[in-house]
């Protein structure tokens, strides 16, 4: 599966990618399928050591014989949390029965998973706008926290310009 060098660490899997298409399989009793039309959001948080592209693949079929190419997504070096809507994607529908995430598609990195979850979309999603004064042509980064001090905060993005953008 282009993955060396496993350890589980806790809830972590850490490995090292042996080839540009390294993957694993999330498994489940393939008689009782995932409803396309109800869990039709992906999200990942991995950690790389290097940039590249991720991407997620599924069977819809009961003998699993057409893989079905679905979305890929852009991985930053760190700790990223990436959710995909896989909705969006003209084979995301029926019965699935298995999925594969490639994590990235590059050789020798290091690669970390902490979870995956499949869930039903969430309608309320919003932007965030920001304008600044940016003489510096610094960038910023958005995060996430769980609470009203910060703490257990999730980077979602960084790199952002610092002057004037919309996420």
């Amino acid at each position: 599966n282009g993955m060396t060098d496993p350890v589980f660490d806790g809830q972590t899997m850490t490995v090292r990618s042996s080839s540009h298409d390294p993957y694993f399989w999330l498994a489940w009793d393939v008689t009782k399928p995932i409803n396309a039309a109800k869990f039709n959001r992906i999200a990942l948080r991995i950690y790389s050591e290097r940039a590249g592209q991720g991407q997620i693949w599924w069977f819809t079929d009961a003998n699993q014989s057409q893989l079905i190419e679905g979305p890929s997504f852009t991985v930053e070096p760190g700790w990223q949390v990436y959710s995909i809507d896989l909705s969006a994607h003209s084979g995301w529908k029926g019965s699935i029965r298995l999925l594969r995430v490639d994590p990235l598609d590059k050789t020798d990195a290091e690669i970390k998973i902490d979870w995956v979850r499949l869930t039903p979309k969430n309608e309320r999603t919003f932007s965030v706008q920001w304008t600044g004064d940016n003489r510096q042509n610094s960038t910023l980064a958005l995060y996430y926290a769980d609470n009203k001090n910060g703490l257990n905060k999730e980077r979602i993005a960084a790199g952002l310009d610092g002057s004037t953008g919309v996420y």
